[in-house]
């Protein structure tokens, strides 16, 4: 169980620092050149070179003005810099000319130099400017259960299950919501919480396999823990 629900977070954490490293398709960060998004390559350290003298060029020339801001901090960004980056995005992610990726590309510039506690910071700041970011949220608590602070993940978990924000998610990422939830309750000693969250998700997706199999292995973990797991439901008679 706990192998599973593990990988199951890791692969969680992945998805959101993705996510810290990605701007929408309305953000103007700099990204790759036309030629380098048709092949779908990385561009070389003299591109990146490159790419940082004409950044910088235009972030000189109007240093106030959003875009260019944006467009230096992701380029120093790519060229491994993260602490410059952060200090150049910092003054307009606290401005009111910031956007929600501003918040989550702070977050991963913090993280980037070890501050975790910053990094949790701006992850907050833009749950409260989107609060059905889930990719954030998750991100969120998986900075918590790093540090073995399962406890304090637990609320951003109850937070994201509200109704009005339930029907925001993905399907996939609904699930993905009840498995890490599900993980966070076992760590925590509560395997019979745990239990009930898995069986909202079986009566919510009751053909999903992995959900099937993390209750069958919530029931055995209970009952090696010393719990009397309750019987699965009996099939209904033909």
């Amino acid at each position: 169980m706990k192998k599973y629900f593990a990988l199951s977070i890791l692969s969680i954490a992945a998805l959101s620092l993705s996510a810290c490293g990605t701007t929408t398709s309305n953000t103007p960060y700099y990204s790759s050149t036309p030629s380098q998004k048709a092949s779908n390559t990385k561009p070389t350290p003299e591109e990146l070179k490159k790419q940082l003298e004409l950044a910088k060029r235009a972030y000189d020339e109007h240093p106030d003005d959003p875009a260019r801001v944006r467009g230096y901090a992701n380029i120093l960004h790519k060229n491994g810099d993260a602490k410059k980056a952060y200090s150049t995005l910092k003054k307009l992610a606290g401005s009111k000319d910031a956007i929600h990726d501003d918040f989550i590309f702070m977050a991963l510039l913090a993280e980037k130099q070890g501050n975790e506690n910053i990094c949790r910071t701006w992850l907050r700041t833009a749950l409260n400017e989107n609060p059905t970011d889930l990719n954030a949220r998750l991100k969120l608590t998986s900075s918590f259960e790093k540090s073995t602070e399962w406890d304090k993940a637990e609320p951003l978990y109850i937070d994201a299950l509200q109704e009005n924000l339930k029907e925001s998610y993905s399907e996939e990422n609904l699930k993905k919501l009840y498995d890490a939830y599900s993980y966070n309750l076992i760590e925590q000693k509560k395997h019979r919480e745990a239990l009930d969250l898995l069986m909202i998700a079986k009566a919510e997706f009751p053909d999903a396999k992995d959900v099937e199999r993390n209750v069958r292995i919530t029931r055995a973990l209970m009952q090696s823990h010393g719990h009397a797991a309750p019987k699965p439901p009996e099939r209904p008679k033909k």
